[in-house]
């Protein structure tokens, strides 16, 4: 599996590459140490205590052969009392039926153990006694039955040590999620305040986290500062400049309304078309201003919008809506919406608006059925200033800068604007806003 494919697969988000860099040496630990532990171990001190009955067996097995049969049955009792296992002499010289369900792994190991010791044949199975393991050895004397207990051929500390290595592993990935988290907080904080911020949206933040958290944060700080005082600058520039603009242009307007002569509509004109440009440039250069964003229903809002174009103009506007609520500057996201269905009426007869919600994405489209826009120049008709038709006449295409400003909000919403072509035959405007 190569690399790229293995990226794949990897959690996406910084708190969960994290945590699978914090457990993965954790558990990568615990299982290598816990196979060391079972395969070595356990085993070893497994065959340690299986070879230490298969020792007491054979010298009371021994010790049993070399006694006269009168105190056979004595010496097994007395074995019994001192070692701890039961010894049963039994006149029989056959063995009990095999069976492979009372067979397990320390059966086979103590199995190994007896024959290792014994030279009489021997088998082992598990008890018909709870926790309990049954070993047959034929003798001279007989089949003699030795009934050995768990806890003397089987520790109870292999299950304790895994049982707290493996309640210590949890404990501290339990402590490594809670700081993981507490340290992963102020980064997301930080993206969602630079998020909101993109989205018009002054969300408060507070510096915390670790030094380069912080650090970042503080850069995000200064940088939002110094965008908003150069917005508050540039949008008091642009009020002074609106009022000395229009100081002459007020003069102007009140010196031609007292000529008579043929030329002074010619002239009245040229002041108005010239007021109308300077108002398109100042909104194109005042952006959005300081207009706060608000949770606005949209459904509601297009509406109004298309009521208020269709006052303008007679050609034919649907809409086709659900019910969406999103946090837009109501005031900037109608000039952009406005831009795009004034452009469907002015080149279409017929402007359809849609607009369409999802879990992640609010999408609004605005069909005409107009000549369209050819493919090529889709992208340059949102250049400020730039026309398909390349003269300055506001009559034949206006000044340039209605496209230019509605992606200039679209985008400051955290969103998207596209042209593509219209099932209508026209120009279709796809906006996509983040929810």
């Amino acid at each position: 599996m190569s690399i790229l494919r293995i990226r794949r697969y990897l959690p996406r988000t910084l708190f969960a590459r994290s945590l699978l860099i914090v457990i993965t040496p954790v558990v990568v630990l615990q299982l290598l140490m816990a196979y060391i532990f079972l395969n070595q171990h356990w085993e070893e001190v497994t065959r340690k205590l299986s070879f230490a009955v298969a020792r007491e067996i054979a010298f009371v097995v021994e010790l049993e052969n070399t006694m006269p049969v009168a105190d056979q049955s004595k010496i097994l009792q007395l074995a019994s009392d001192a070692i701890g296992l039961k010894f049963e002499q039994l006149p029989t010289q056959r063995m009990t039926p095999d069976n492979d369900d009372r067979q397990g792994i320390l059966s086979r190991m103590i199995g190994s153990a007896v024959k290792r010791r014994l030279i009489y044949p021997a088998r082992v199975q598990e008890g018909t006694e709870p926790e309990t393991y049954e070993i047959e050895v034929i003798t001279p004397h007989g089949l003699l039955r030795v009934t050995v207990p768990e806890n003397r051929v089987f520790t109870i500390t292999t299950f304790q040590f895994i049982f707290w290595f493996t309640g210590a592993g949890a404990v501290l990935l339990l402590i490594s999620i809670l700081f993981l988290r507490g340290q992963v907080r102020p980064i997301r904080r930080l993206a969602e305040a630079a998020e909101a911020f993109g989205h018009g949206v002054d969300r408060p933040f507070k510096l915390e986290g670790a030094r380069e958290v912080r650090r970042a944060a503080s850069a995000f700080l200064l940088m939002r500062e110094r965008i908003k005082r150069q917005i508050a600058q540039r949008t008091e520039m642009l009020a002074g400049v609106s009022h000395d603009l229009r100081t002459p242009l007020t003069r102007m307007k009140l010196q031609l309304a007292m000529l008579k002569d043929a030329g002074a509509q010619e002239l009245k004109s040229d002041v108005s078309e010239m007021e109308a440009m300077i108002e398109a440039y100042l909104m194109f250069a005042r952006g959005e201003g300081e207009e706060a964003a608000v949770l606005t229903q949209m459904d509601e809002f297009l509406m109004q919008l298309l009521r208020d174009s269709a006052r303008n103009g007679g050609a034919e506007i649907r809409l086709n809506s659900v019910p969406t609520r999103l946090v837009v500057r109501p005031q900037a996201m109608r000039r952009a919406l406005a831009n795009l269905v004034q452009n469907a009426l002015a080149y279409g007869t017929q402007c359809d608006v849609t607009l369409a919600d999802n879990d992640e994405r609010t999408v609004i489209l605005v069909d005409d059925n107009g000549p369209g826009i050819p493919p090529e120049s889709r992208e340059e008709v949102f250049r400020p200033f730039y026309r398909l038709e390349q003269s300055r006449n506001r009559a034949s295409g206006g000044i340039g800068l209605g496209l230019a400003i509605a992606r200039d909000i679209i985008r400051a919403h955290g969103g998207e604007i596209t042209l593509e072509d219209s099932p209508m035959g026209g120009l279709r405007a796809r906006v996509e806003l983040p929810r």
